[in-house]
């Protein structure tokens, strides 16, 4: 059997669940990794990338996508084929009510996987600098903000990237890009609890937000258009995607966040 093809267990995913996969890229990934799996457009856009840490981060997170995918899916992971829709959401052709999304920053890959579910996924690298106040004078709602310039000041960039990962969490669950304004819609983040204050698809109690920190220095966000969510946390290989024949999954974990 083809490295590619290698058959990789996941737990069932049962309704009312959201499979949450989360792994590193190393320094060495894309010379390591079996890129086969990936379609001719994915290939072209990985050759298009300039940067050499952002050109394995994206081979390292589709290649990923693909064998989580086909995991659940039970096809091949190179015979998968995606589709975009209107918004540039992308969706799995044939995928019988699967629903995943893809997020990666810095030297991290974050994959959701539901059945039948709208959701997104968001992860952020945490940056200091002094741009993230007219940031969010620019982008945030008026709520968002006002909670942002309250919050303590060693917090406040911790707070600033989380809001943040979750509006683009939210974003990419409607899939309606960038034609959706920032300020249409307004979340909240508390110690323990996300929430969506206002929207304009569906009412906020039909949604759940979910925030938690993979690792120092990121930040990250699922949101859902569901309004009870049970979600299980796995971790995909430690060094990201392995050399062929190599696991792709460390035993995984589940829980809450």
């Amino acid at each position: 059997m083809p490295a590619s093809d290698h058959h990789v267990p996941v737990p069932a995913l049962q309704p009312g669940q959201v499979h949450l996969w989360q792994g590193t890229v190393g320094c060495g990934a894309l010379a390591d990794l079996d890129s086969s799996v990936l379609s001719p457009s994915e290939q072209a856009r990985m050759a298009s990338i300039a940067n050499t840490d952002a050109r394995a981060l994206y081979a390292a997170s589709h290649v990923a996508l693909r064998h989580v995918l086909a995991a659940y899916d039970g096809r091949p992971a190179r015979n998968l084929r995606f589709r975009t829709a209107e918004g540039g959401k992308p969706g799995l052709v044939d995928g019988h009510g699967l629903s995943f999304n893809l997020s990666h920053s810095g030297q991290m890959l974050l994959i959701a996987v539901a059945d039948d579910c709208e959701l997104g996924v968001d992860i952020e690298q945490q940056r200091g600098g002094h741009r993230s106040e007219a940031v969010a004078r620019r982008f945030f709602a008026p709520e968002e903000y006002t909670a942002l310039a309250t919050c303590p000041a060693h917090l406040r960039s911790d707070y600033f990237t989380q809001i943040w990962a979750l509006k683009e969490a939210y974003i990419k669950a409607t899939g309606q890009g960038l034609a959706q304004p920032l300020q249409g819609f307004a979340v909240q983040c508390l110690e323990h609890h996300a929430e969506l204050l206002r929207c304009d698809i569906g009412r906020p109690n039909d949604w759940t937000l979910v925030t938690w920190t993979p690792t120092p220095g990121y930040k990250a966000a699922l949101a859902a258009q569901r309004p009870a969510l049970e979600v299980h946390h796995f971790d995909l290989a430690e060094a990201g995607i392995p050399s062929p024949g190599g696991s792709l999954f460390r035993k995984p974990h589940s829980g809450r966040p």
